[in-house]
């Protein structure tokens, strides 16, 4: 049996509108990528005011979208191609259709990650001075708090989505009905300068730094290109 061992690797995030996920899935199959990882989202923006109850403020500001994210691993020498190549087949140099960023890992395991097929695309621009901000609330809404500051710092469009956790709940007997499960996850890509401050922000007007709050973290990202449509 083959030793698995540490492999650097680089991992592609697509975040992506829920209409165009399948040309995405047909557009990583095209050019030989055989191993997605799919997960539902949601993307928050601010909606402008275009009704009485917008303007006397008795309505929800913010305004979800149906949003899919689509995780890939790539050799790292394929990572920058094959990031140009999904921004110019999808067109997410248009606002609002989605982003997509590239981040560097070491992956244990002992699969082979074959080179990607690209001929033709037209070049782009890559951001290169990018921070993944990651927040895990435990309460309910906590999640909805978070992208509501951050659209109103005007930090980026929140990507939303649902997970579930474990760990100590599984230890406390009866008592773990007093924890939730479920968790919200909040993905953020803001610029490296400014991610320091924006989390501490974000920590407490979500209020993660109260006991059972949740946590916040921070990783790098290679380069990518986001979503600037927060309205």
């Amino acid at each position: 049996m083959k030793n698995r061992e540490f492999t650097e690797v680089t991992r592609i995030t697509l975040v992506i509108h829920h209409g165009l996920s399948q040309e995405a899935l047909e557009l990583l199959k095209k050019i030989g990528i055989k191993s997605v990882m799919l997960e539902s989202a949601r993307t928050a923006r601010i909606r402008i005011k275009t009704t009485l109850f917008d303007f006397l403020g008795f309505s929800d500001p913010i305004e979800d979208s149906p949003t899919d994210i689509i995780r890939i691993i790539v050799q790292p020498n394929d990572a920058e191609k094959t990031v140009a190549f999904l921004i110019d087949k999808l067109d997410l140099r248009i606002a609002g259709r989605g982003a997509v960023y590239a981040q560097n890992l070491k992956e244990l395991s002992i699969r082979e990650f074959p080179p990607v097929y690209i001929e033709d695309f037209n070049k782009v621009t890559l951001l290169h001075d990018l921070t993944l901000i990651t927040g895990i609330q435990s309460q309910s809404g906590s999640g909805e708090s978070i992208s509501k500051v951050a659209l109103r710092l005007g930090a980026g469009v929140p990507i939303v989505s649902l997970g579930k956790g474990t760990g100590i709940r599984d230890r406390l007997g009866l008592l773990r009905i007093t924890i939730s499960p479920e968790k919200e996850l909040t993905y953020l890509i803001v610029p490296s300068f400014d991610a320091n401050g924006l989390q501490n922000l974000l920590i407490e007007k979500g209020k993660l730094n109260r006991p059972g709050g949740g946590f916040m973290y921070q990783t790098p990202i290679r380069f990518g290109a986001v979503d600037p449509l927060v309205r």
